[in-house]
């Protein structure tokens, strides 16, 4: 065999050994790990973020609703003219 077969071969040889691993690593793994991971994401209280996050979002969206029922409310012949307010006050 020449000198380069052998070169390519002892070369060859540990990148498909460390390509098979890497691929083996991206696994996902059995429910053994998924249920520790669970367990994790709930020592470290990532399910009572995501919950907070989740309630800041309703609370906003809620506001939002109730500032749009708000300007509805607010006649708008009225809302935002000064002049006619002043109008209204002023003797004649």
């Amino acid at each position: 065999m020449p000198k380069s077969v052998r070169r390519f071969i002892a070369f060859a040889i540990p990148v498909f050994v460390l390509i098979g691993m890497l691929q083996l690593s991206g696994c996902e793994g059995s429910d053994a790990e998924k249920a520790v991971t669970k367990t994790v994401d709930q020592a470290v209280g990532a399910d009572a973020a995501k919950q907070g996050q989740q309630i800041e979002q309703e609370a906003k969206q809620s506001m939002q609703k109730e500032m749009e029922r708000s300007r509805k409310d607010i006649d708008p012949d009225t809302a935002g003219d000064d002049q006619h307010g002043a109008e209204e006050t002023s003797p004649k």
